[in-house]
């Protein structure tokens, strides 16, 4: 597959610099860079979403109880925190 990447001129001319001081081509110092600096792709315990996340969000098992996300759980954590302390924890 061929994708065609765009650089502004100055990113451009420091490619060019950085391919002829290693003996590459502009195509290959491009490449390693969009390789250098993408975030890994995801396996398949995560896939894509945050491991934790993934925790806290799986299904309770009760039907009539919607699922929550960790930023609900600790919004709801926070509420009773705030309305009686810890002791209602």
């Amino acid at each position: 597959m061929a994708m065609v990447i765009t650089l502004r001129d100055d990113a451009a001319a420091r490619a060019s610099e950085l391919a002829a001081a290693a003996g590459v081509t502009e195509d290959e110092v491009v490449a390693q860079l969009v390789l250098a600096t993408s975030p890994p792709a995801p396996t398949k315990h995560d896939a894509g979403r945050d491991v934790l996340e993934a925790f806290f969000g799986c299904a309770t098992g009760l039907a009539k109880r919607p699922q929550m996300s960790v930023k609900d759980m600790r919004r709801d954590l926070a509420a009773r925190k705030i309305a009686g302390g810890t002791q209602n924890i």
